[in-house]
């Protein structure tokens, strides 16, 4: 007996056999790679601006850190530092741009005098365009911790001092020289005119060019060590001085201490904005 045939009615579709659903391989990976170069960038950004490394010029504290996000303050500047001072518009200039900065409890104390310790930071702030990445420092300290790269190749200035990356970079940049057996003498209050040196240096300015006829503007001109005649002559020609060059009596005292004042009149009359105005060429 043949078994009756089953027809399909023209509405009857069969039932199709459960299929796994294929995904589309790549959409997972995509989003992880995303998500991978979002918090690169968003770590790269944070070490940036605390100064762990510095690839990108003017930001941070490794940088001349012209942006500010809440955690890089200026300095407040208080009773010390008084609306009619003499150095307050140079002060307030360098604190905004983070070159120098007050201490926890809000004073500036314009007159203590300056470290060659500091000096050097702040110039290396202003002037140095391409601090070493301090990624980069810590691959020397693991293979050389004491090397040139770190301490400048100074006796006294361990890898771990604060102010390390500092010295060795101005002093690679030729901003800076030793004493000595070696020695930076970070400690040490740096004289007047061994700063006026140091920011003729960071200028790259030609002492062989300038008329020491400049110097006569001070009273203790004689004074001047020979070393730095040279250099302060060529700063004071570019607009890089202490005191009113139009007063009858003025003096430079080379040989004392610079303050912190004084340190911020000249890096800010050598900036570049403000070397035209004061220039005397």
């Amino acid at each position: 007996m043949t078994p009756p045939v089953r027809s399909h009615s023209v509405n009857e579709t069969p039932t199709p056999a459960n299929k796994p659903i294929q995904r589309k391989r790549g959409s997972g990976l995509g989003v992880s790679l995303v998500l991978l170069l979002l918090l690169l960038v968003t770590l790269g950004t944070v070490l940036e601006y605390f100064g762990v490394i510095n690839l990108i010029a003017g930001f941070g504290r490794r940088g001349r850190p012209y942006i500010y996000l809440g955690a890089w303050q200026a300095a407040e500047l208080t009773a010390d530092v008084p609306e009619d001072f003499w150095a307050r518009d140079s002060i307030e200039a360098l604190a905004e741009r983070g070159i120098i900065r007050g201490f926890p409890n809000g004073e500036f104390r314009p007159s203590q005098p300056v470290t060659r310790a500091e000096f050097a930071t702040m110039l290396d702030v202003a002037f140095n365009s391409s601090p070493t990445p301090e990624f980069v420092r810590s691959v020397w300290a693991f293979f050389n911790p004491n090397g040139e790269q770190l301490t400048g190749g100074f006796s006294d200035v361990s890898s771990d001092y604060w102010a390390a990356s500092a010295i060795a970079d101005t002093t690679q940049a030729g901003f800076f020289s030793g004493f000595p057996n070696d020695e930076f003498r970070p400690e040490q209050s740096i004289s007047k005119a061994a700063a006026l040196v140091a920011i003729a240096n960071a200028l790259d300015l030609d002492p062989a060019t300038a008329l020491r006829d400049s110097l006569w503007y001070y009273q203790d001109a004689a004074e001047i060590p020979e070393y730095a005649k040279e250099d302060i002559a060529a700063a004071i020609e570019a607009g890089v001085y202490l005191g009113d060059l139009s007063a009858e009596s003025i003096q430079l005292r080379p040989n004392q201490p610079l303050t912190r004042a004084e340190a911020a009149v000249l890096i800010h009359r050598a900036s570049d904005e403000f070397r035209d105005i004061y220039s005397l060429v």
